[in-house]
């Protein structure tokens, strides 16, 4: 349904579906804490009444066990995670793929990777794109092709550190496996431990890379700016 309402919304519209347990937060009832639960986050950037003509489809999927909808401030918005996320309180590996659609297929490798999940505070989250991201030419900018219609999230977050490899692991096998629904794409917010920086980053610029790498090694030769998803200098 989330799939299908976003496929027809206008410009002014982005939205996204997270699956997640309700952390235990002060923030949510004490009868939710660690439910698992299907978030659809609906933004309409403009006229508050317009919004509310548009939205209310988002909100009748199914009877919510909370309604967390009204306007605000667009700061506000991007804060509203902050509190679960917290600087150093969780360890975090996190990786993120442009989805070539969100099929029935494409829908149950997420959900099982999702039940196979080590920790209860890791969460898949899929951003809906299109719109006039995708109307920008792939020889525009560098960061090259903009028509995926899905972005995938897979945020990987636990307490202890002896989950660490376990979690890791989850994180890295559901990324791979989502490879066969995708160009192979990658986005550079998420870039698990830059283990893999060179292919990450080849993935996510595409057939732009060389030219990159070409501008690096005109203008940074001695390679000073590289703690980033850095391009290196001997690339081609």
């Amino acid at each position: 349904r989330f799939r299908d309402f976003f496929s027809k919304a206008p410009d002014e519209v982005n939205a996204n579906v997270v699956i997640w347990a309700i952390p235990e937060s002060p923030a949510f009832p004490a009868h939710l804490h660690g439910r698992q639960v299907l978030i659809i986050g609906g933004t309409y950037a403009g006229p508050v009444e317009r919004g509310e003509e548009i939205l209310p489809p988002l909100r009748q999927f199914d009877e919510p066990i909370l309604d967390m909808s009204s306007p605000m401030p667009y700061f506000a918005l991007q804060q509203l995670f902050d509190p679960f996320f917290r600087k150093g309180e969780h360890l975090q590996y996190w990786k993120a793929i442009y989805l070539d659609g969100l099929h029935d297929e494409s829908i149950d490798a997420i959900l099982r990777g999702c039940a196979a999940r080590p920790s209860a505070r890791s969460l898949l989250a899929m951003w809906a794109l299109g719109g006039a991201m995708a109307r920008v030419a792939a020889d525009a900018t560098p960061i090259g092709d903009r028509t995926a219609p899905f972005l995938l999230e897979i945020i990987g977050t636990w307490h202890d550190g002896a989950d660490t490899d376990r979690n890791i692991a989850w994180v890295r096998q559901l990324f791979e496996t989502m490879h066969r629904f995708s160009s192979g794409k990658t986005n550079l917010n998420f870039s698990g431990a830059g283990e893999d920086n060179e292919p990450f980053v080849r993935a996510a610029f595409g057939i732009h890379y060389p030219r990159l790498a070409a501008v690096k090694q005109t203008y940074d030769p001695a390679d000073m700016f590289r703690l980033n998803q850095n391009i290196a200098t001997s690339a081609t």
